[in-house]
């Protein structure tokens, strides 16, 4: 939105693609920016979301080494991240029998959004949508470990599902296991409605990713949590065996995709 502050735009433009680059076990090197500029755009706000860039790249440890700006009707704004890494870790590696975890609490940012756009006066997730912070600090257990992972840009669920296509597996997730955040619970009066956003929301940037069972207590140890299973089946996330209508940003779409099916038996 126009609204937000320019600085926290850069920096959240830097984070959401060393998100990427941390999810495959790299590390962010290099950037390019790709802007394009309406005429009623304050200069400042330019100037204000080149230092949030700045801030980002510094955080993360990459440096911005070119791009291209034009005139637009509407503004767009892309950053493109090269990263490296001594092992890759792709979509594609998740085995049956492996298990799920998940980095870190997700549905704030989603929460987060949503007062935005109910224009709240009392926001307490605005920081979760506008500051989010990239897991860097997973991509060296990732690179150990993990057989395939994904960053939760666009939904647990539907981020999921992207792994059980890469893969051709299924995924089955035990809804008790998926973290909640307190607050989320409290703000939201309900349990239910705060495991709807766990699972649909996106644009947290926890990573999701798959491992053999013998490093399961390694993964606690570093404070993950275990949500689910690999399974037989392909293309499919099942959410303790019932079918449901939790789900995530379709970007062909450009919405929640609203019947698509997640579940498969």
């Amino acid at each position: 939105l126009r609204e937000y502050p320019a600085k926290l735009v850069g920096r959240k433009l830097a984070t959401i693609n060393a998100s990427d680059i941390a999810s495959n076990a790299g590390k962010a090197k290099f950037a390019v920016i790709s802007l394009n500029i309406p005429n009623d755009l304050d200069k400042a706000w330019i100037t204000d979301f080149y230092k949030g860039i700045k801030r980002g790249a510094k955080e993360y440890g990459f440096s911005v080494v070119g791009g291209n700006t034009s005139s637009s009707r509407e503004l767009s704004i892309a950053l493109t991240l090269f990263g490296f890494t001594k092992k890759f870790i792709p979509r594609s590696g998740a085995k049956k029998g492996d298990l799920v975890f998940i980095t870190g609490k997700t549905g704030l940012s989603r929460l987060g959004l949503q007062l935005i756009l109910e224009k709240a006066k009392h926001n307490p997730f605005y920081n979760a949508h506008l500051k989010p912070k990239a897991r860097t600090d997973a991509s060296n257990f990732l690179a150990k470990y993990a057989n395939s992972a994904i960053d939760i840009s666009d939904g647990l669920t539907q981020d999921l599902g992207h792994i059980c296509t890469s893969s051709q597996v299924g995924i089955a997730i035990e809804s008790k296991k998926v973290p909640l955040d307190k607050k989320m619970v409290n703000f939201l009066g309900n349990k239910h409605q705060a495991l709807f956003f766990a699972l649909s929301g996106g644009e947290d940037y926890q990573i999701a990713f798959t491992i053999d069972k013998q490093h399961k207590h390694k993964a606690l140890k570093q404070g993950f949590f275990e949500i689910g299973t690999v399974v037989g089946g392909e293309n499919c996330v099942l959410i303790d065996d019932k079918e449901s209508t939790f789900l995530g940003f379709d970007h062909l779409n450009g919405h929640s995709a609203s019947k698509k099916r997640l579940i498969c038996r």
